[in-house]
C-alpha cells in the first residue's frame, strides 16, 4: 500500500483471479477521505500465468504510480514493473527481468526523491549460484532499464532480496534481505559506499551507489560496493573480508 504526496489518495495492490487469464497484478486506487474506489487496473504478463504484484509506490509528484512483483509463463518468471498514471489508472509502460536463469520474483520497488528512476529488488536465480539480490534501475519515464546489479553472498547458496530504499539525496540505494553465509543459516548483510565506517552494529542494508553499479548500462563499471560484513544474531558486526561477487 502507498498513499499520494498530498494524503488525497490510497493505492493498494496485489494479485486477483481473472476469467480466463489465472491470477493478475490487480491495483486499485481510493480516495483517502472516505475510501471511495477510483479506479482498478489490472495486469496480465505475456504468458497469462500466475502475476502477482507484491509492493507499489507512488512518485515523488504523485502524478504516477509504480507496481512491482511476479510474472510467470509457461517456462519462465520474471520481475514485471507497470507504470500507472495516478489520476485514472492508465498504464504507461511496462518492464521485465528475467535474469540470466529465467526466474526471478520482484519483492519491493523505490522511487528516486526527483521522481526520475525507479528501482526494483528481489530475487533472481544465477546460472551456478543459486539465488541472488538483483536489484533494477529504470527511468521513471518509460521504463528504459539502466542498470542490473546482483548479489551473490559467500554461500553460494539462497540470496533473497526483501526490500529498497534511496536515500534523500538519492546518491544512494539500499537493498536488504537473506543471505546464505554457508552454514545453512539465514543472515543480513551489510555494505557501505565508499569513505563510510566500516564497523556495524547490527545486522543491516546492501548500501550501492547509483552511478557505480556493476554491470550498468551506460554507467562506469567498478565495485559497487565498498565493505561487507557479516552482522547477523550474535555476531559482533566484524568486517567480514572481499566485496561479495555477482553470478550469472
Amino acid at each position: 500500500m502507498a498513499v499520494s504526496p498530498a494524503g488525497t489518495r490510497v493505492f493498494v495492490t496485489g494479485y486477483s483471479f481473472g476469467g480466463t487469464a489465472g491470477r493478475d497484478y490487480a491495483t486499485v486506487a481510493y480516495g483517502a477521505a472516505a475510501g471511495r474506489r477510483l479506479w482498478v487496473s489490472r495486469y496480465t504478463g505475456p504468458g497469462s500465468g500466475v502475476d502477482e504484484a507484491s509492493s507499489v509506490a507512488v512518485s515523488p509528484g504523485g502524478a504516477r504510480v509504480f507496481v512491482t512483483g511476479v510474472s510467470s509463463g509457461r517456462k519462465s518468471s520474471a520481475y514485471a514493473t507497470v507504470a500507472y498514471g495516478a489520476a485514472a489508472g492508465r498504464r504507461l509502460w511496462v518492464s521485465r527481468y528475467n535474469g540470466p536463469a529465467n526466474s526471478s520474483e520482484a519483492s519491493s520497488v523505490a522511487v528516486s526523491p526527483a521522481g526520475t528512476t525507479v528501482y526494483v529488488t528481489g530475487t533472481s536465480l544465477g546460472r551456478t549460484a543459486g539465488d541472488d539480490y538483483a536489484t533494477v534501475a529504470y527511468g521513471a519515464a518509460a521504463g528504459r532499464r539502466l542498470w542490473v546489479s546482483r548479489y551473490n553472498g559467500p554461500g553460494n547458496g539462497e540470496d533473497q532480496a526483501s526490500a529498497v530504499a534511496v536515500s534523500p539525496g538519492g546518491t544512494t540505494v539500499y537493498v536488504t534481505g537473506s543471505s546464505d553465509g554457508g552454514s545453512g543459516t539465514q543472515v543480513c548483510w551489510r555494505a557501505e559506499p565508499a569513505g563510510s565506517p566500516a564497523r556495524a552494529a547490527h545486522a543491516g542494508p546492501i548500501g550501492i551507489r547509483p552511478a557505480q553499479r556493476t554491470g550498468a548500462r551506460n554507467a562506469p563499471r567498478g565495485a559497487s560496493l565498498a565493505q561487507t560484513w557479516l552482522a547477523g544474531a550474535g555476531t559482533s558486526g566484524a568486517p567480514g573480508g572481499a566485496a561479495p561477487g555477482a553470478s550469472g
